[in-house]
């Protein structure tokens, strides 16, 4: 039974915006406070774990980002489906600059944000599904182990058709997926 889903952000619950950093460019996409709302009612966590690495390659500050954070939480909460806990990974081992240009074990396609989930909730990796619009967001959740499942929002046709994943279940938006895939789990 699924009692957590960890949503990629940029692409998958808002519109793709590259390195997104004024509260003003978040925009939701269609279905995904309904979806949400499907799973509050199923008592399903709901989680955001999203790379950031324009933190890391100095394009805004990290105060800039928790900014934009704060709002997507606040709209959440105030559409009665609050989030969980965001995780974020700022660090970027080839592009970023000093203190964030290194590996991370949280960076996707690695599996640290979503060990961390099941870490702080005591979940079991079957009690988790991954949902995303790239490959990164999918291999993260093949390398936890958990469920995943690609939307075709942001970059997710471009993902289908490069055939770098293998997704458990791909939809074509937020609701299609926690409809036909994560509420029949």
């Amino acid at each position: 039974m699924i009692k957590g889903v960890i949503f990629d952000r940029d692409g998958t619950l808002i519109k793709y915006v590259p390195y997104l950093f004024k509260p003003t460019d978040v925009v939701v996409y269609p279905g995904v406070m309904e979806a949400c709302h499907l799973l509050k009612a199923r008592d399903i966590q709901i989680f955001i774990a999203t790379n950031q690495s324009g933190i890391g390659r100095g394009y805004f500050s990290e105060d800039d980002y928790l900014v934009v954070e704060r709002y997507i939480e606040r709209l959440f909460d105030d559409w009665g489906c609050p989030i969980t806990q965001t995780y974020y990974c700022p660090f970027h081992p080839k592009h970023g600059v000093g203190k964030y240009k290194k590996k991370s074990h949280d960076r996707k396609p690695n599996p640290g944000m979503i060990q961390r989930v099941m870490r702080q909730f005591n979940f079991t990796a079957d009690e988790l599904v991954m949902v995303g619009d790239s490959a990164v967001d999918i291999n993260a959740a093949k390398n936890a182990g958990v469920l995943s499942a690609l939307v075709r929002t942001g970059n997710g046709q471009q993902t289908e058709l490069d055939g770098r994943c293998s997704p458990t279940y791909i939809g074509d938006d937020v609701i299609s997926i926690v409809n036909h895939f994560i509420l029949d789990q």
